[in-house]
């Protein structure tokens, strides 16, 4: 039985309903730090196709904003608690008065402050480095978060902070409008439904003075298979995959084309650093093509690790982009 949506379709936002944790049957191992589920929540089809927007792919959105760090681990897992890679993960939060950026006709207005995006990589995992968020009229304390999946389905959603944490945060001096008065029954989202709340609360560890680490894990209803098996790759223009090199890290990118194209191609690594780009727009003809991907001197292979492959196709039929974490083995 789907227990009552939390959100209407508003702007970003997506319905959501949230399922019961009975009869799923087996269940993958918890990664240490994440607890399993407290609840599953159910795919929308996306309205917009996906963008990756690379000012946005970083670890660390705080920017320098006054207020008390906090690191956000999420992991993305399936009704059988296995992990979802390359799902993209994007956040936004308020700063310690309240205002968010980019809508704000204060100066954060057109700005990037306390929003970013990140792939979470192959056991489910992504992680984002911010300051604890401030409140505003008529809210608890949250944060907002979106999940976007290869297969063109997408999740969103406000996560949640213990109310003990909150009164101990907004009594510092670096949250200058003090205690929230915002109450569970006065939340213009929750509406007092505190199973909700108790579902979409983070996990906290930490201190003022020390910082918070909130943790929290997204359980999907549906199948990681499932979900990668009905990837669309990008309108069968290519697809892509890493082969192995004769040496330690050294790895090729094989592309498949249904036309000649240009070809653009840049990795970053998981603090949203681009470390090397390859080929920038040169046409390559149809067929299949093994692009060598090398360190930024071009003489010994990219150090173990995973890694963000960002593809930009160009030919007759449009443009085409597609993201993917990938590791590079030892």
């Amino acid at each position: 039985m789907e227990r009552k949506p939390i959100f209407q379709s508003i702007g970003d936002f997506y319905q959501i309903s949230l399922l019961p944790k009975i009869g799923l049957g087996r269940t993958a191992p918890v990664v240490e730090g994440f607890t399993s589920p407290a609840c599953f929540l159910k795919l929308r089809p996306s309205e917009i196709p996906h963008t990756f927007k690379t000012q946005y792919f970083r670890q660390n959105i705080a920017e320098g904003r006054q207020g008390i760090g906090i690191t956000y681990r999420f992991r993305v897992v399936d009704h059988h608690g296995s992990p979802i890679p390359n799902a993209f993960v994007d956040i936004w939060q308020c700063d310690n008065e309240g205002v968010y950026s980019a809508f704000s006709s204060r100066e954060l207005a057109g700005q990037s402050v306390l929003r970013g995006s990140q792939f979470t990589d192959v056991q489910g995992i992504c992680e984002f480095y911010a300051i604890y968020p401030g409140w505003y009229q008529n809210r608890i304390t949250h944060i907002n978060l979106k999940v976007r999946f290869v297969n063109h389905t997408s999740l969103a959603t406000s996560l949640y902070f213990p109310q003990l944490v909150n009164q101990l945060v907004y009594a510092s001096p670096s949250y200058p409008k003090g205690q929230n008065p915002a109450s569970l029954v006065q939340d213009q989202e929750l509406k007092g439904n505190s199973s909700e709340y108790q579902n979409l609360k983070m996990n906290l560890s930490g201190d003022i003075n020390q910082g918070f680490v909130a943790t929290y894990t997204l359980g999907v209803h549906a199948s990681a298979a499932s979900i990668q098996k009905n990837e669309r790759e990008t309108q069968g223009q290519f697809w892509s995959q890493l082969m192995p090199g004769p040496t330690s890290g050294e790895v090729a990118l094989r592309l498949s084309l249904v036309q000649p194209s240009a070809v653009s191609l840049v990795v970053f690594d998981f603090s949203g650093k681009a470390i090397l780009h390859v080929l920038l727009g040169r046409k390559l003809d149809s067929g299949i093509h093994d692009l060598p991907v090398v360190s930024p001197d071009n003489q010994r292979g990219l150090p173990p690790g995973q890694y963000l492959f960002s593809l930009t196709i160009q030919n007759k039929a449009g443009t085409f982009s597609q993201a993917r974490v990938m590791q590079v083995e030892a």
